[in-house]
């Protein structure tokens, strides 16, 4: 594939030669570009930039600039992209902060226009990211997770496995895994049934995270208490749950009621 005569690339970067890179595309010292990996034009993939294979960055995407933060020493860190991912215009992906540090993106990933991800931030695999939504720095959305338009995300908060949030929600705390919700501070409204039959988990299992989650929000116990009643009731998704509480830095979001309040069926509750 044709690398165009009016990009840039640097002599140390490395660009698999079945590489398609457009015009104006500016390549950094020391990058890495993988096999069959399309850059449109005028994007910049900064110095020390790690880009597998199979991706595809639309015109303006930024990969592995300085991190905004003032702190930031110069330290040689990392942006690190996996397989498979898209990238439309003007995503901004910024590379860690911290010494020997790194962003890390997975695979499989599904970035819409302006979207954001800071330093030292960490993102799974099959994540949609749509519209203008933002990740903070050392925040991190595991798999199969969907982040609705115009979404914030603070630093450090976690966002769990097959979560979605909804359109313009500020989510200040952790989202537990196979949940949803939003809002300006963003609460948990239910779960996330849809994403977890497409993701295949089935009626089974989806009755195990209604009843996990029905024990953590609404059985009148505290956190402390609701965990030890989880952990009488060993399960894989119950196993999942407990150790995304207690790994929680910031704590998990409240529960809150939505416009459209869901009933407690499975048939229900979207």
């Amino acid at each position: 594939m044709p690398i165009d005569t009016h990009a840039s690339i640097h002599p140390t970067a490395e660009v698999d030669p079945t590489a398609d890179i457009g015009p104006g595309c500016i390549i950094g010292a020391g990058a890495q570009i993988g096999a069959r990996t399309k850059l449109w034009p005028n994007v910049f993939v900064a110095e020390r930039s790690i880009i597998g294979c199979d991706n595809e960055f639309h015109m303006g995407v930024i990969v592995g600039h300085t991190p905004q933060d003032l702190g930031y020493d110069n330290s040689p860190t990392l942006a690190r992209i996996g397989d498979r991912n898209t990238f439309r215009e003007y995503t901004t992906i910024h590379r860690a902060s911290r010494p020997d540090g790194e962003t890390v993106i997975g695979n499989d990933n599904f970035f819409m226009c302006n979207t954001h991800v800071a330093h030292d931030a960490t993102v799974g695999s099959n994540v949609i990211f749509a519209n203008a939504s933002c990740l903070a720095g050392h925040a991190r959305v595991d798999d199969g997770a969907f982040i609705s338009a115009n979404v914030l995300i603070h630093q450090f908060v976690r966002v769990g496995r097959l979560v979605m949030v909804a359109p313009l929600s500020t989510v200040l705390q952790d989202f537990p895994p196979c949940s949803l919700g939003g809002g300006r501070r963003a609460q948990i409204h239910g779960m996330n049934v849809i994403g977890m039959r497409r993701a295949g988990l089935d009626a089974a299992a989806r009755g195990r995270v209604q009843r996990d989650q029905r024990t953590l929000y609404r059985s009148g116990l505290t956190t402390s208490e609701a965990l030890e009643v989880l952990k009488q009731a060993r399960s894989p998704e119950t196993n999942e749950l407990i150790a995304f509480v207690e790994d929680s830095r910031r704590g998990i979001a409240s529960f809150g009621h939505s416009e459209r309040e869901a009933n407690d069926s499975d048939d229900h509750i979207s």
